[in-house]
């Protein structure tokens, strides 16, 4: 007991943190540019968290989550802008899947170890596939792109990709198949 004098302490996770940019529901819509909407993004949570010190507000550790993307965890981690009391960021991958529930697909979100995050688009979205018009199609953004397209031909690569992402809804049985397949999810 000696070696944990002070017991367990309690510390606050959020999970469940969606950027400026993000493909759905975009709540950072109202600002003059992407790049304003990053630093009114970034600064609200300094203004959130402060320097750390008041436990009601310090957090920890962050999912930064998107649907069928990285993009964004990938440039909030670049990008270093978040106060230091954070100690984690997680990439957690936000998307719909069968069977519907109310008439809406059931959501499902995977977080991913920070260090197995340069092989989430090779290992992951490569692997998951949705059929759509008796053709597959992967959650690489790629192919996102050209789900949007065989959906609706006139729209650009952007609209495109945000039909496709709102469209990729494959079954529970299409992920157990990634997982089957793809046993050991560690670094390359």
């Amino acid at each position: 007991m000696a070696e944990y004098p002070r017991g367990s302490e309690w510390r606050r996770w959020d999970l469940h943190t969606h950027t400026p940019g993000t493909v759905k529901n975009d709540c950072f819509a109202g600002g003059a540019s992407i790049d304003a909407r990053w630093d009114q993004f970034y600064s609200d949570i300094v203004t959130y968290i402060g320097d750390g010190t008041d436990a009601a507000k310090a957090v920890v550790a962050l999912g930064i989550t998107d649907y069928l993307s990285i993009e964004n965890y990938q440039r909030v981690v670049a990008e270093k802008r978040l106060p230091d009391s954070i100690k984690l960021l997680l990439p957690n991958v936000e998307m719909r899947i069968q069977p519907t529930a109310n008439d809406s697909p059931i959501n499902i979100h995977f977080l991913f170890d920070p260090a197995f995050s340069s092989a989430i688009e090779s290992r992951f979205f490569s692997k998951l596939s949705f059929s759509y018009a008796d053709t597959n199609f992967s959650a690489e953004k790629s192919e996102l792109i050209r789900l949007g397209k065989t959906i609706d031909s006139s729209l650009s690569d952007e609209a495109a990709y945000k039909k496709g992402v709102e469209q990729f809804v494959p079954p529970l049985d299409a992920i157990k198949k990634v997982f089957e397949k793809v046993r050991n999810f560690v670094s390359t």
